[in-house]
């Protein structure tokens, strides 16, 4: 009885191990893309909030100006300037599809984020894409806002592409339905398909 369940067991267990670490090999073979991603808050300068106590000018608040502002990443003029910062070794074209910002819905904070085949060459450009986002604020005619790093770009530890992390959990997902289907297919005994028939003396 013991025996039976073990070979029952056996493709259970084998078919998804075997298919999540082909899944892995084949994810550490092909080439990888890294995004790594900084964080700047966006807060109203004094200038502002003086003008909007007197009632002059049109309100403006820290969460619209993030949305106005997430934009600045895609001007040809920002990636210029941090295709030429040290160490970025970019152009800027090919900034252009590597490097973006949005704003999170509903908070004044502006997400960077920059992609490379090289998870430290994608945190170095996220972090000096985030340093010129402080420049650009503060130099901003009027100085309608001010600017700062709530959270520094850190090196990612897995690619966004491929996802193979998701990618090991599909397989193993995949393997035990075949590995589960095996055993079932499975004879119970292998004397119930196999019965020996004496020969006639």
């Amino acid at each position: 009885m013991g025996a039976s369940w073990l070979r029952r067991l056996l493709p259970v267990v084998l078919c998804p191990l075997v298919a999540a670490s082909v899944a892995y090999a084949y994810g550490q073979s092909i080439s990888h893309t890294y995004e790594a991603k900084a964080e700047v808050s966006i807060a109203l300068s004094k200038q502002q909030i003086a003008r909007q106590r007197v009632g002059r000018g049109e309100p403006l608040t820290a969460e619209s100006l993030a949305q106005s502002w997430a934009e600045i990443p895609s001007y040809a003029a920002f990636r210029e300037q941090v295709a030429a910062m040290p160490g970025v070794n970019y152009t800027p074209a090919e900034l252009k599809a590597g490097l973006r910002g949005r704003s999170l819905i509903g908070s004044n904070r502006i997400l960077i984020s920059a992609r490379s085949s090289s998870s430290s060459q994608a945190t170095l450009i996220a972090q000096q894409a985030s340093k010129n986002l402080l420049i650009w604020v503060d130099q901003w005619p009027r100085h309608p806002a001010t600017a700062k790093i709530e959270t520094p770009a850190r090196e990612p530890g897995w690619p966004v592409d491929p996802d193979i992390p998701n990618a090991v959990l599909v397989a193993a997902v995949i393997g035990l339905s075949l590995g589960s289907i095996a055993a079932m297919l499975i004879p119970a005994s292998p004397a119930a398909g196999s019965r020996r028939v004496a020969a006639p003396a």
